[in-house]
């Protein structure tokens, strides 16, 4: 027996399963639970109910129906749906950020440097790659955007760059999600030394050799990738994803329905 709040206010609940131990609902092994008190938390018969194994860390479908006073939730979407195939695992993803890590402590741990992040796509990449690397450094961000709605690269827009004082005379790595045609890239980094950078190195999470239209490599990359338009990790498709912990294929049937609804 247990006791926990929900909207609709608190209530008691009981494993209906008596082999497994009396956990609040959401946690633990997969279970029904039957109402005893309060908002009714129940399997219907027409309902698929909640099988979860851990909420915080879902990656795959799950389905439950909620019954409360107010409300009932029917079958929920979650983004996990929307993908096609994972390309990249969390696992797969940290030992790549380990890796390069290691190369960019040996690349600068005699001198200073500044990591600048290329926000939005970077932000979950470059916030794990610097815990990782543990040499002195600073943070910087810089927005550019170019992919809009669509999945083919257009026009760059440099929204906003790092203060003057932080660019002048500093070496600077710009983190940014993924080299694909390189022009990003390339405009970011003529940018940066035209506003007084001594040394601009790049790193990416993902590189797609096979959409460049321009003669230029990354100083350190994660990953390889074929030519897909991929999401997660930080990665979207019309602002959705990046929440993903893992890097994913995108399924048609998830970008028309976007498409449609912009």
């Amino acid at each position: 027996m247990g006791r926990a709040n929900l909207a609709g206010g608190p209530f008691q609940w009981k494993s209906c399963d008596r082999h497994v131990p009396s956990r609040p609902p959401f946690q633990g092994k997969s279970r029904a639970f039957c109402r005893v008190r309060g908002p009714e938390l129940r399997p219907k018969a027409r309902s698929r109910t909640l099988r979860v194994s851990n909420l915080g860390s879902l990656t795959a479908p799950h389905r439950f129906c909620l019954k409360s006073a107010e409300t009932t939730l029917r079958p929920v979407h979650t983004v996990h749906d929307d993908i096609e195939r994972i390309l990249i695992s969390e696992q797969e993803i940290r030992a790549g950020i380990d890796r390069i890590a290691l190369e960019i402590t040996s690349a600068y741990h005699e001198r200073d440097f500044t990591v600048v992040a290329v926000l939005k796509g970077s932000c979950v990449f470059a916030s794990d790659l610097i815990r990782r690397i543990p040499v002195p450094l600073e943070l910087a961000f810089l927005a550019a955007s170019s992919y809009g709605k669509g999945t083919t690269s257009q026009d760059l827009r440099i929204n906003f760059v790092p203060l003057d004082s932080e660019i002048a005379g500093r070496n600077l790595l710009l983190v940014d999600d993924i080299l694909d045609t390189g022009r990003t890239l390339v405009r970011l980094k003529r940018e940066m030394l035209d506003r007084g950078a001594k040394e601009v190195r790049t790193c990416v999470l993902l590189d797609k050799p096979s959409r460049r239209s321009v003669d230029f490599e990354a100083d350190f990359r994660c990953f390889e990738v074929q030519d897909l338009f991929v999401v997660g990790y930080g990665l979207d498709f019309a602002g959705r994803y990046r929440n993903l912990p893992y890097v994913g294929a995108l399924k048609t049937a998830a970008f028309e329905r976007l498409q449609g609804a912009r």
